[in-house]
């Protein structure tokens, strides 16, 4: 027997058919008291993404890259609680079972995000009852996705560049468009005005949020992967406008846009275009990054 990062424990049975495993032991079995000082395993830790991360290095210039955030809702609240027992906490104790399945929904969430931040094209949702849907709206080229609350309203909003905009609709007729979110997924408003009107015709793919002016509102970068359309920076003013502060045309990068605190100032984030695949040192970062460095003004 063992016991996995959930503190669940598992029997290995072999018999003549094969090779199964059952759960014998249930965490939060027994007194609902337990699960106020429960914690999930950690979404953020390094080791759960080795394996993608290793998968990305070997076939992210040829494959599309999906990251797995599936885990069943209902089916790890009754791993966690055990079936009869999580039954009949839905109907006798709606309370406890909503807040457990809450709990237990952070691991996902978060799980998709850290997928997002390693690269991966895809993130697999599911409902925790095995039903999957897939829900868009508007006529979007490919592209990248970045994720924020740019509005402060507390849910999550979407951020993205285009290879090309075909749509005669307001989503996806620009080149790097914001989608603010109402929490369910299915339900999108355009947030756009005055993003990709610096020259952007073909080819914005890879994009990041970030507040590089040090307001408390988050702001958006997007590059060229493969059309001379350069790097963009727009900062966002609170109502659905943006205004460009950085951007140049012409020269390309290939995967990734990323904002950070290269220098360590603590004076706002830098913007980072990766040019090559492989290791670089010290010496070779100028040549394989371009940055442009925020002061905070």
């Amino acid at each position: 027997m063992s016991s996995d990062a959930w503190g669940i424990t598992w029997r290995y049975v072999r018999n003549r058919f094969g090779v199964f495993t059952e759960i014998v032991g249930h965490p939060l079995s027994g007194d609902t008291v337990k699960l106020d000082t429960y914690q999930i395993p950690d979404p953020t830790d390094p080791e759960q993404y080795s394996d993608f991360l290793h998968l990305k290095e070997q076939y992210s210039q040829d494959h599309w890259l999906i990251g797995s955030s599936q885990i069943s809702i209902f089916e790890a609240a009754w791993y966690l609680r055990g079936l009869d027992q999580f039954l009949t906490d839905m109907l006798l104790e709606p309370d406890f079972a909503a807040a457990l399945m809450d709990l237990v929904m952070q691991f996902p969430l978060e799980a998709a995000r850290q997928y997002i931040h390693h690269g991966a094209d895809m993130v697999w949702f599911g409902d925790g009852t095995g039903i999957w849907s897939v829900h868009q709206e508007g006529n979007f080229g490919y592209g990248g996705v970045a994720i924020g609350d740019v509005n402060g309203d507390g849910l999550l909003d979407v951020g993205y560049g285009m290879h090309h905009n075909y749509s005669s609709t307001d989503f996806g007729d620009q080149l790097i468009e914001v989608a603010l979110g109402d929490g369910t997924g299915t339900h999108w408003t355009p947030w756009d005005d005055g993003l990709g009107a610096n020259g952007e015709s073909w080819g914005m793919f890879c994009t990041d949020f970030a507040d590089v002016d040090l307001d408390g509102d988050l702001d958006i970068a997007s590059n060229s992967f493969g059309a001379g359309a350069g790097i963009h920076v727009y900062l966002n003013h609170g109502d659905g406008t943006w205004e460009q502060s950085y951007g140049f045309l012409g020269g390309n990068s290939d995967e990734n846009i990323v904002f950070g605190d290269l220098n360590g100032d603590g004076q706002g984030p830098e913007i980072h275009t990766l040019q090559a695949p492989e290791e670089i040192t010290n010496t070779e970062i100028e040549e394989l990054y371009t940055l442009a460095v925020d002061d905070g003004v």
